[in-house]
């Protein structure tokens, strides 16, 4: 509804901050939806590759590890 950060993993799936839906949703390689976790209006996402944690930040909630 409202994508803000984006990202993709080393297995090149894509994971989007859905602002105003509250989540991240995760899609595959060719765009095929995964899964989505929940998220406090997310508005950005990284990936620490040397920990493989995925980490977002809220408006509200600040900063979380997955």
């Amino acid at each position: 509804m409202n994508p803000h950060g984006i990202c993709v993993d080393l297995n090149d799936n894509i994971f989007v901050c859905d602002h105003s839906n509250h989540r991240i949703q995760i899609f595959g390689p060719q765009g095929e939806y995964i899964t989505q976790l929940k998220a406090d209006s997310p508005t950005d996402i990284k990936i620490d590759f040397k920990t493989l944690d995925i980490i977002a930040c809220g408006e509200e909630s600040g900063a979380f590890i997955f």
